[in-house]
């Protein structure tokens, strides 16, 4: 004879399976109990996780049916508890109440059914909701207008809550993109993983909610560091106030907002207290590093970090400026007095005016400085100066002399030198492009 809760568990994974909206079959239990445990959380039932948190406090058999005794007593004001029982409770305790839904004939129902059907994690209960709606709708009870007072008041009852507890985030690649994640615990057991993809010209470019535990979530951390090197912990409200940063840009960018962070937008909320400048700034002066010219001479030095490396402007931004050189180089006809290294000296510093437009110059200072705190973090204090100094420089000198900066110099003539080499050699241009406008695979 198997267990009770073995059992319980194998009518739960019958009942999702099959194609009916019957709730699952469960245990007796004594009407009385139930009765009692509807009855205090019906008290709870204008603080939604509160009234969860009673359910998941009793054994689920006596919670299934108190949901049942709600839904009859109290009708359409135990829509909010139903949708949010039916997203973030255990299975068996979530699949009564799509039941229970599916069984109010109400709009209010119908609308938290159909906000189910499209945004809740587990796909079973996705298929159950959609279930259920039809039921209703057979019944011609139809969901609320999306413009509706009632369905606006809904939504954020029907919003999967969780408290985020850790920030992460990665190295900035050469592109200015760098990934960020957000940790997040459950009401009722379990946690949330929400990856997030931010470019420091485009925006938020990529978001995704993954449905996990703080084990496997822990788990993950080595995978993390061979995916994308160095990864930094973050205060949470700073790690807020990135993605506001990067959202900000969406819309100066005419990049859609990925549609599955409006899904979830209250959850990743917004920061506590307010940040008026990068966090590397806490721990180096910006006055220090302005009255030290030699950090901005030895910027350059900071390509023999691993973090900075490999940063290449992309070969469509520079592709034109690495051809003339070439042509220049090959042609036996003399069509200017200039020698060799004025017309390369000219090619350059054109291409950085040109190319370092001014979000791309704002993209890389931002780029240094959320580097700095990189190096803050894993101890390198020095390249963080270098970084810190070469971010001030871009912020406050005039564009038109950029090309003097050190480091922008060092970056272009990188970059050009390599698109000269992948012509030279025949390479795919594709394999070595690299741009913020890319979209995400």
């Amino acid at each position: 004879m198997p267990k009770p809760h073995r059992a319980i568990a194998a009518h739960s994974l019958s009942s999702r399976k099959g194609r009916g909206v019957s709730a699952p079959t469960l245990p007796a239990v004594d009407s009385a109990e139930a009765a009692a445990l509807a009855a205090q959380v019906r008290t709870a039932l204008e603080d939604v996780n509160a009234a969860l948190g009673l359910l998941s406090e009793a054994p689920a058999p006596l919670a299934a049916s108190a949901l049942e005794i709600l839904r009859r007593e109290a009708g359409p004001a135990v829509v909010p508890l139903l949708a949010g029982a039916a997203d973030q409770a255990m299975t068996t305790i979530a699949d009564t109440a799509l039941v229970e839904l599916g069984a109010l004939a109400d709009p209010a129902a119908a609308t938290a059914l159909a906000r189910l059907a499209e945004t809740v994690q587990d796909k079973e209960r996705r298929k159950a909701a959609r279930r259920a709606l039809f039921r209703l709708r057979s019944q011609g009870v139809q969901p609320l207008a999306s413009d509706a007072p009632s369905q606006r008041g809904l939504a954020p009852a029907l919003q999967p809550r969780a408290t985020l507890y850790r920030a992460v985030a990665s190295q900035i690649d050469g592109a200015g993109s760098r990934a960020l994640s957000l940790y997040a615990d459950r009401p009722l057991g379990g946690a949330y993983l929400f990856s997030l993809l931010l470019n420091d010209v485009e925006g938020l470019k990529d978001f995704f909610a993954r449905d996990s535990t703080r084990k496997k979530l822990a788990a993950r951390k080595d995978e993390m560091r061979e995916q994308a090197g160095e990864w930094v912990e973050l205060p949470i409200p700073y790690a807020q106030w990135l993605i506001q940063e990067a959202v900000a840009l969406n819309a100066e960018s005419g990049v859609a907002v990925p549609l599955e962070y409006r899904h979830w937008q209250d959850v990743v909320g917004t920061p506590s207290e307010a940040y008026e400048r990068p966090l590397a700034y806490e721990e180096v002066s910006r006055f220090e590093v302005k009255m030290r010219p030699e950090l901005l001479e030895h910027s350059t030095d900071l390509f023999e970090e691993e973090e900075i490396e490999y940063w290449v402007l992309g070969y469509r931004d520079v592709q034109k400026y690495a051809a003339e050189l070439v042509r220049a180089a090959t042609s036996r006809l003399v069509l200017t007095p200039e020698s060799d290294e004025q017309r390369a000296e000219r090619v350059l510093n054109q291409a950085i005016r040109e190319v370092f437009t001014a979000p791309q110059r704002r993209g890389l200072q931002r780029r240094l400085e959320e580097t700095a705190y990189i190096f803050l973090r894993t101890e390198r204090p020095q390249a963080a100066k270098l970084a810190i100094a070469a971010a001030v420089e871009i912020a406050d000198s005039d564009p038109v002399l950029l090309p003097r900066h050190p480091f922008v110099r060092l970056l272009m003539q990188r970059s050009i030198q390599i698109a000269i080499q992948a012509e030279r050699s025949g390479v795919d241009p594709s394999l070595i492009d690299r741009s913020p406008y890319e979209p995400v695979d």
